[in-house]
């Protein structure tokens, strides 16, 4: 047989529970009133626009079959913005880097080279980006199978991007094309 060793061991004594009183709420006797921010200007989508939903180009009618007001960017190591990319029926499509037209009032406008995030609106008098930009270095934004950097949020500005199509097919290769208000 296996004997066990008897270990002897304190009585436990119970004690009572120890009393915490709570904090003191503080109870206005008015309420406080919060003011409320103002109405944000609601700015007309230009996708929505009649005048911008067909472009004639060379002669051919292009009508607007999808948009949409957001897109994204990688910044490469020099500084420079590439791989513009957006997401059309739910898959990303390509923007072309350095937009060669834009699209404002039904007219197919040259952009003179410029660079697609250089896109400037006139808003109330003042020239200011197409585009709410969050450039944020901590944030990394996961479109399909790549990431980018930047995202452009053209909604709050009236701008977006559409894609233009025909019977005879996509213009610009169905890359969208920036929309202006």
């Amino acid at each position: 047989s296996k004997y066990e060793p008897v270990t002897k061991s304190e009585p436990v004594t119970k004690q009572p529970p120890i009393y915490v009183p709570e904090e003191p709420v503080y109870v206005p006797k008015d309420p406080v009133v919060v003011p409320k921010d103002p109405d944000p200007v609601v700015v007309q989508n230009a996708c929505l626009n009649n005048a911008n939903r067909v472009i004639n180009v060379g002669g051919y009618n292009f009508t607007m079959s999808r948009y949409t007001t957001t897109f994204y960017t990688t910044i490469g190591s020099t500084g420079i913005y590439g791989n513009y990319v957006t997401i059309l029926d739910g898959k990303p499509v390509s923007i072309n880097n350095s937009f060669t037209h834009f699209v404002k009032d039904g007219v197919l406008k040259p952009s003179n080279g410029s660079s697609i995030k250089d896109a400037t609106i006139v808003a109330s008098g003042t020239t200011v980006s197409f585009a709410n930009i969050d450039n944020d270095p901590t944030k990394v934004y996961a479109v399909g199978t790549g990431q980018y950097d930047v995202r452009f949020d053209t909604a709050p500005k009236g701008a977006c991007l559409a894609r233009y199509t025909s019977s005879m097919g996509d213009y610009s290769g169905g890359y969208p094309v920036l929309v202006l208000p």
